[in-house]
């Protein structure tokens, strides 16, 4: 069989996105769920994928919420609340719930299912 040009991870996709496509487009291609009239969704798929995790790393790195005003790290004061840094939820967290949404729809239109997310 002679494999497609387009099966190839495009090069301007962040790593994360190119790792995504490299574990599942062949798979997708030989189980005929993958062509050239839909990579264009596989694209945007690897792209939501990485941007999950692109997501998920800053929540793990600064936490659910951040401090006020963009001090990233900044150190909470222990349950001292009059010390107490004023937090609001990180932004991380809206971002991972849309890019989960967006990525769980479009695997669905190639079968995977969002253990392979």
């Amino acid at each position: 069989m002679i494999r497609a040009r387009w099966i190839q991870p495009p090069t301007d996709l962040p790593e994360v996105a190119k790792t995504y496509w490299k574990a599942h487009a062949q798979r997708l291609f030989a189980a005929e769920r993958l062509s050239a009239n839909n990579v264009e969704q596989f694209r945007q798929l690897c792209t939501w994928v990485a941007i999950a995790r692109q997501a998920a790393d800053e929540i793990a790195r600064d936490g659910v919420t951040v401090a006020l005003g963009g001090a990233a790290g900044a150190p909470e004061s222990g349950g001292n609340k009059s010390n107490a840094a004023p937090r609001k939820s990180n932004p991380a967290v809206g971002i991972l719930l849309s890019a989960q949404r967006e990525a769980e729809r479009l695997m669905g239109e190639f079968g995977l299912d969002d253990t392979e997310l």
